[in-house]
C-alpha cells in the first residue's frame, strides 16, 4: 500500500508539471483537460484510500508516541473517547469531489470567457461570453464553498469525537484568511464577485481554523496525522490567496512564479488532506 500511495503522489506531480507546461502563458484547451486530470488524481487517491482501509488493507506509519500504529479498518487511532464513524471519511471524499467540480467550473470559466478571435469586436458576443464566464465562476466558487463546508464538518466531528476542544489560539487561524481577504478587497478589483469571494474566504477561514486546531492537538499523539492536516489546510489557503491575486489583480500578478506556486500549493494541499483518510478510525 505504501507503494500505491507513493505512486499517486508521483502521478500528481507529473500531471501537475505537464498541466503547468500547457497552461502558460495563456490557458489552453489542453491545459483545461490536464487540470481535470490533476483533480481526478486527488479524488481517485482519496477514494482508493477509503476503499482499501474499509476492506482492512493495512499500512504502518511511524511517528506516534505510543509506537508504530497501523492504518486499517478498526485499527487506527482508537482514542479513549471512542472511534469516529466512517462518516468523516465520506465527508472528506465529498469535499474532494466538490474540489473537482470547482476546478471544472473555474476552468470552463476561463475558456468560456476568452473569445476564439482575439480581435473580436462584436459587443453582443462579448456580452454572452462575459455572462458565461460569470455563471461558471459563480458555480465554481459555490462548489469550493460547499467543499470547504464539508471539510469543516469532518474536522469539527473529529475534534469533538476525539474529545478535543477549541482554544484561544485557534482564533488566529480562523481570523487569518478573513484579514487577508479584507486586505485584498482594498487592493484588488473584485467587482461583482466581492460578496461570493468574501463568503468563500469565510468558509476557508473556518476550514483552516478547524484543521489547524485538530492538527496541533493531534501532534503529541501522531505527528504524521498532524502534519497532513496542518500542511494540507495551509497549502490550500495559500493556493486560494494566490488565485485571488491572479484572478483579480490584473497583469501585475500574471507571473509564472505565482502560477506555479499556487498550483503546487493547491494540488498538494488536496493530496495532503486526502491522506488524512488513512488516519481516521472507522467502524
Amino acid at each position: 500500500m505504501r507503494v500505491l500511495i507513493i505512486a499517486f503522489w508521483v502521478l500528481e506531480l507529473v500531471a501537475l508539471a505537464v498541466y503547468i507546461r500547457f497552461s502558460w502563458p495563456e490557458r489552453t484547451r489542453k491545459g483545461f483537460f490536464l487540470k481535470l486530470i490533476c483533480s481526478t488524481v486527488f479524488l481517485a487517491y482519496g477514494i482508493t484510500l477509503a476503499v482499501l482501509i474499509r476492506y482492512g488493507i493495512n499500512v504502518s506509519f511511524a511517528g506516534s508516541n505510543t509506537g508504530e500504529l497501523s492504518a486499517g479498518a478498526n485499527t487506527f487511532l482508537e482514542f479513549t473517547g471512542g472511534g469516529l464513524t466512517d462518516r468523516v471519511v465520506q465527508l472528506i471524499i465529498a469535499a474532494l469531489a466538490y474540489g473537482w467540480l470547482g476546478d471544472l467550473f473555474l476552468g470552463y470559466a476561463h475558456r468560456a470567457g476568452t473569445p476564439a478571435d482575439p480581435d473580436l469586436k462584436d459587443a453582443a458576443i462579448l456580452e454572452q461570453l462575459a455572462d458565461k464566464k460569470t455563471a461558471a465562476n459563480t458555480l465554481g466558487i459555490l462548489a469550493f464553498i460547499l467543499g470547504n463546508g464539508l471539510y469543516c464538518v469532518a474536522f469539527g466531528r473529529a475534534i469533538y469525537g476525539y474529545e478535543f476542544s477549541l482554544h484561544g489560539w485557534s482564533a488566529i487561524f480562523f481570523a487569518l484568511p478573513i484579514l487577508v481577504f479584507a486586505l485584498l478587497a482594498v487592493k484588488l478589483e473584485f467587482g461583482k464577485h466581492l460578496v461570493p469571494v468574501g463568503i468563500y474566504f469565510v468558509a476557508l477561514a473556518a476550514m483552516l481554523g478547524l484543521a489547524m486546531t485538530l492538527g496541533i492537538q493531534l501532534w503529541p499523539l501522531h505527528r504524521l496525522f498532524g502534519v497532513c492536516l496542518m500542511v494540507g489546510s495551509g497549502l490550500f489557503t495559500v493556493a486560494n490567496i494566490g488565485l485571488a491575486l491572479e484572478s483579480y489583480g490584473g497583469d501585475r500578478f500574471h507571473k509564472l512564479g505565482l502560477r506555479v506556486t499556487r498550483q503546487i500549493a493547491y494540488f498538494f494541499g488536496q493530496m495532503s488532506l486526502a491522506t488524512t483518510i488513512l488516519f481516521f478510525y472507522t467502524v
